[in-house]
């Protein structure tokens, strides 16, 4: 077998069930084959089983999918990794993961920060991990005010950006029936060359002579 060759599935039936590729480990260069769904995601490496495993642990820098051991979350957070030789590998999670903002704050201090402790972002912002931005709190009782002060404010930013938004859109409605409005009463003005007069005596502009063909009067004059 040849690295990329392809075969079709079969169950224990005789049946066909999709295909399968032939991949070699770029470490041990052992090959095996793999459903060609497992292939073609964007996280495969070519890796096997254990090359994987030991790069993870022991040479993450040299697996394939190595970006640096800094990664940004999707809930803002960053986590970066650390060596097991790290004084402060004992605070990371069981994939030698740590929060980088527990991490700053435990360089900072000098000493590995207790799984009691919290660390809050004082701007909100998670990703924001500068010694100035962070602030060390004792347990979640005192760090669940702020978070909540902080969900609200966030909650009414974006009340009052879509409040912003559709007022924006209600002036450009206005603004554009305005000059249809206006150009209507001109084309018509110009069409009959009609003067038309207000209880006054005074001209009417183009805007009030369309009131006008619309019927709207009020007491025999126009308004």
């Amino acid at each position: 077998m040849e690295n990329g060759d392809q075969a079709p599935v079969i169950d224990n039936k005789g049946r066909r069930r999709g295909l399968k590729q032939w991949v070699v480990c770029p470490s041990c260069e052992v090959g095996r084959w793999v459903r060609i769904d497992g292939v073609i995601k964007k996280t495969n490496t070519g890796f096997c089983p254990k090359c994987h495993n030991k790069y993870r642990t022991l040479h993450m820098e040299e697996h394939g999918s190595w970006k640096g051991g800094r990664v940004v979350r999707k809930d803002g957070y960053v986590d970066v990794h650390l060596t097991k030789d790290d004084p402060f590998y004992p605070m990371t999670r069981v994939d030698g993961y740590i929060r980088e903002h527990r991490l700053v704050m435990a360089r900072h201090l000098g000493r590995c920060l207790f799984s009691w402790e919290v660390v809050h972002h004082l701007n909100g912002n998670r990703s924001d991990n500068r010694i100035e931005n962070l602030q060390l709190l004792s347990n979640k009782n005192t760090h669940m005010p702020s978070m909540v002060v902080q969900a609200t404010i966030k909650r009414m930013q974006k009340k009052i950006d879509s409040l912003e938004g559709q007022l924006i859109e209600a002036h450009r409605q206005l603004k554009t029936q305005g000059y249809e409005v206006i150009s209507e009463a001109e084309g018509i003005i110009e069409s009959t060359g009609q003067k038309i007069k207000h209880y006054d005596n005074s001209k009417k502009d183009g805007v009030q002579y369309t009131l006008w063909q619309q019927g709207r009067e009020t007491n025999g004059y126009l308004v």
